[in-house]
C-alpha cells in the first residue's frame, strides 16, 4: 500500500479572550471549523471532572421535605474542585467503598432551638475529612459578597436535621452535578455587511432609529459624517432586531450578516466547582489526550493492516 502524497496543514487556532469574570469567560476561536469546536464543548459539559456528593447517609430528618429530596439538593451542591486531579475515581480506587485517596467527608447537623422558622444551608455543611488534601474541598461559596448559600431546608421550632456525606470524582456523562458549567455555548461570528447605496437613502431619524435598534450596539451613527458604521459584530444573528427594524421601515436589504465559517464565539459560565478559565484548560488537556489516543490507535491498525 503506498503512501498518499497529499499533505495536510496542521490546524493551529487562534485564541482571543474577549471577557473574564469570575464566573464566565468569553473567547473567539478562530482558524479552525465546527467539529473541533463542537468537540470541546461536548468534553466541557460532559468530561472535565470534579467533586460533587455521591452518597448521604441520613441520621434525622425531621424536617418537611423527605430524605430524598434533601439528598438531591445536596449532591447539586458545587464543590471547590481545584484538586480533583488527586484523586482516583470510586471505580479506580483499590478500596471497598471509600477511602483519602477517591473520597472527601462532610456532616450536617442542625437542630432548631429557636421559635421560628430557620434556614439549613451550604454553608452549614461541614468538611470532617482527616487529611490537607480533602479538607481543600469545601462547598463553593459564592461569586460575590452579595450571593447567598444555597439553601437545603428550613427547620420549624424543635426540628433537626443531620446527617453525614461522601463525595467523590465524577464527570458530566455520569450526572449533571458533576457539570462545571451552567451554561456552555458557542455561536459563529457575524459579518455585517452594509448596502451604503441603501443607507445613504435613509434620513438622519431612519439612520438613528435603525442604530438603536439593535440590543447588541453593532452599529455606531457618525455624527459628523452622517454615516452608519459597523462598531462590533461579535452577537449579531439573522434573527436580530436591527433587521427587523429595517424591513419595517421598508430596505430589507440595507444589511446582511454572513456567518463566519472559520471563527467561533464561546461563552462559558461556571458553577462555581472550577473557574471558568481553568475548564477550558482542562477541557483542552482532555480533548487533547483523547486525540492522542485516537491517533495511536489509528497508526496500530494501520500498521497492523499493513502486516497483513
Amino acid at each position: 500500500m503506498g503512501k498518499s502524497s497529499r499533505k495536510h496543514s496542521s490546524r493551529k487556532p487562534d485564541v482571543e479572550i474577549l471577557e473574564l469574570k469570575e464566573d464566565r469567560i468569553v473567547f473567539a476561536l478562530s482558524k479552525t471549523d465546527l467539529s473541533m469546536v463542537n468537540a470541546l464543548r461536548r468534553v466541557i459539559i460532559a468530561e472535565t471532572p470534579t467533586l460533587a456528593i455521591d452518597f448521604l447517609d441520613m441520621k434525622v430528618n425531621t424536617s418537611v421535605l423527605n430524605d430524598e429530596f434533601i439528598a438531591h439538593r445536596v449532591g447539586l451542591i458545587p464543590l471547590v474542585s481545584s484538586n480533583e486531579h488527586e484523586f482516583n475515581y470510586g471505580r479506580d480506587c483499590d478500596c471497598a467503598d471509600y477511602c483519602e485517596k477517591c473520597s472527601v467527608l462532610f456532616a450536617l447537623d442542625v437542630t432548631n432551638n429557636t421559635s421560628e422558622n430557620i434556614e439549613v444551608t451550604s454553608n452549614h455543611l461541614i468538611n470532617v475529612s482527616p487529611t490537607a488534601k480533602q479538607r481543600q474541598v469545601k462547598p463553593f461559596g459564592g461569586f460575590g459578597d452579595d450571593d447567598e448559600p444555597i439553601l437545603l431546608a428550613k427547620l420549624g421550632p424543635g426540628s433537626q436535621l443531620k446527617f453525614s456525606a461522601i463525595a467523590k470524582k465524577g464527570f458530566g456523562k455520569e450526572h449533571a452535578k458533576f457539570q462545571p458549567c451552567s451554561i456552555c455555548t458557542f455561536q459563529q461570528e457575524s459579518e455585517i455587511q452594509i448596502n451604503h447605496s441603501v443607507m445613504d437613502t435613509l434620513n438622519e431619524h431612519q439612520m438613528k432609529k435603525f442604530v438603536e435598534s439593535c440590543p447588541y450596539k453593532a452599529f455606531q451613527y457618525d455624527q459628523h459624517g452622517k454615516q452608519v458604521t459597523v462598531e462590533q459584530y461579535t452577537n449579531c444573528t439573522n434573527s436580530c432586531e436591527c433587521l427587523s427594524c429595517a424591513k419595517g421601515m421598508g430596505f430589507p436589504d440595507l444589511i446582511k450578516i454572513v456567518p463566519k465559517l472559520n471563527k467561533f464565539i464561546f461563552t462559558v459560565e461556571t458553577v462555581g466547582s472550577l473557574p471558568p478559565a481553568e475548564v477550558v484548560v482542562r477541557a483542552l488537556g482532555h480533548l487533547s489526550e483523547k486525540i492522542k489516543t485516537l491517533k495511536t490507535a489509528v497508526q496500530t491498525l494501520g500498521e497492523d493492516t499493513m502486516e497483513e
